[in-house]
């Protein structure tokens, strides 16, 4: 029995050791497909996106046949208290109303005294003003707020991808000037000792000795500032993504995803020639423009609703009765306002202003944009000037390592001078990697104004 609990009990944990052993770490591409199911700021989006879809069915099935069933029973006594009857109807009512302003209401009802049946068909056609009734108005607007949604919906996943590639980046180089520091750290524990041992016989005095303790402690305090700095890095990237922390990350700066948009986004240069036609683009896209746009549509239905309006409706009605001995019958209603007090008037004129103050907006957003256009063309010749910068620089440290390495070949150098320059060799490595991936992200926070999601996930 002992045996068999045993074989048990080992079967599990090797089960739980196999479960946690097959959770892969995640790569970028995962993290992205997390992030944009798990982000709040898209979730925010997409519920109201939601909402509204589901205002808008219910707005459609408003519009749709209503089925409505009516019954009443009474029963009645005299004062002898003897029956004197009773009497009950059961009615079933069926309305439509039509863009076109036509509406249709058939009508089935039955008596109690006889159960015969008695059909009714009321009809009304609106002949002026040709406007949709409320239900479409509604409708026009709702769906106009939807588009907009949408748009704000797609523009919010490419800044969010664009933001985690920068997080993302920076982690790397964070991880790689942390493994950096350590090498420092140890280097200047190193030159310490043999500091130490160097007054010991005479050979250093104190200025060395606090010289090597002031390093050890600058390499010390930058690792510790480092590794803080890695880890609250990647706790705000894991809330952004939406991820538990129990979740392994894999850092990869070579991940397909990532080498696909880089090589790409590489290719992509600046042609002055071609601006006009990429600003004519990102006005296009742009979701400050198109929600100004789509503001202003509704606005202008409305100012012509409201002008077509006037002040006189006329309706043609129509009603067929079985138990009317004439049958069918049609007449006119006709209404007119003599006076409102001037409301109308005044809707017309606040609908107005509202338009003009959209259109205002329209081409100041229009110029904001232009600046955008500008200052993101700027900041990327900025960063490639760097990056040519970090380019020479990085030439110059592995010309000095090359130099220095000879020199300790040949004895003129200690080890430790020879370390610290190739500690410096790979601390200009990464401002290098640091420089190329400013210029990607500077060139991405440019594409974003005029293409869309399909260009960064690598399609």
């Amino acid at each position: 029995m002992n045996r068999t609990y045993t074989l048990l009990i080992l079967i599990i944990l090797l089960f739980s050791i196999n479960n946690v052993t097959t959770a892969a770490p995640l790569g970028f591409e995962k993290l992205v497909e997390i992030g944009l199911e798990n982000n709040d700021s898209i979730q925010d989006i997409q519920q109201d996106i939601a909402a509204l879809e589901r205002n808008i069915e219910l707005i459609k099935a408003g519009q749709d046949w209503q089925i409505n069933i009516d019954a009443d029973y009474s029963r009645s006594k005299n004062y002898q208290d003897e029956e004197d009857g009773n009497d009950g109807t059961l009615g079933l009512e069926f309305t439509k109303d039509y863009s076109s302003g036509f509406s249709i209401g058939p009508t089935v009802s039955i008596s109690r005294d006889d159960y015969s049946p008695e059909y009714t068909v009321e009809l009304s056609q609106r002949i002026f003003p040709w406007i949709p009734n409320e239900s479409d108005k509604e409708l026009y607007s709702q769906e106009k707020e939807l588009e907009k949604l949408k748009k704000e919906l797609a523009e919010s996943r490419v800044t969010q991808l664009i933001s985690w590639m920068e997080a993302y980046l920076n982690l790397i180089r964070l991880q790689a000037k942390e493994q950096l520091y350590k090498e420092q750290l140890k280097l200047a524990e190193e030159d310490l000792k043999e500091v130490t041992k160097r007054q010991d016989i005479g050979e250093a005095g104190q200025i060395e000795l606090f010289e090597a303790e002031l390093a050890e402690k600058e390499a010390e305090y930058q690792l510790k500032n480092t590794s803080k700095e890695f880890e609250e890095g990647k706790k705000d990237f894991y809330q952004d993504l939406g991820l538990s922390n129990e979740e392994e990350l894999l850092l990869d700066e070579n991940e397909d995803y990532l080498l696909t948009l880089m090589t790409k986004v590489s290719n992509f240069e600046i042609d002055p020639g071609k601006n006009t036609g990429l600003l004519q683009k990102a006005e296009e896209i742009s979701y400050e423009l198109l929600a100004n746009s789509f503001e202003r549509e509704v606005l202008e239905k409305e100012l012509e609703w409201l002008k077509s309006e006037g002040n006189t409706d006329i309706n043609l009605t129509g009603e067929y009765n079985t138990a009317d001995d004439d049958g069918f019958t049609v007449g006119v209603n006709l209404s007119y306002l003599l006076y409102d007090g001037g409301q109308r008037k005044i809707e017309i004129a606040d609908k107005e202003a509202e338009i003009i103050d959209l259109l205002d907006e329209y081409k100041r957003l229009k110029r904001e944009l232009a600046l955008e256009f500008e200052k993101k063309q700027n900041q990327i010749e900025l960063d490639q000037d760097k990056l040519s910068q970090n380019e020479l620089t990085y030439e110059k440290r592995i010309l000095e390592e090359r130099i220095a390495k000879l020199q300790l070949a040949e004895g003129l150098i200690d080890k430790i001078a020879y370390e610290e320059n190739s500690l410096n060799r790979k601390d200009q490595e990464i401002a290098l990697a640091e420089a190329r991936d400013n210029l990607f992200i500077s060139k991405l926070d440019l594409l974003s104004l005029f293409k869309d999601e399909s260009y960064f996930r690598g399609n």
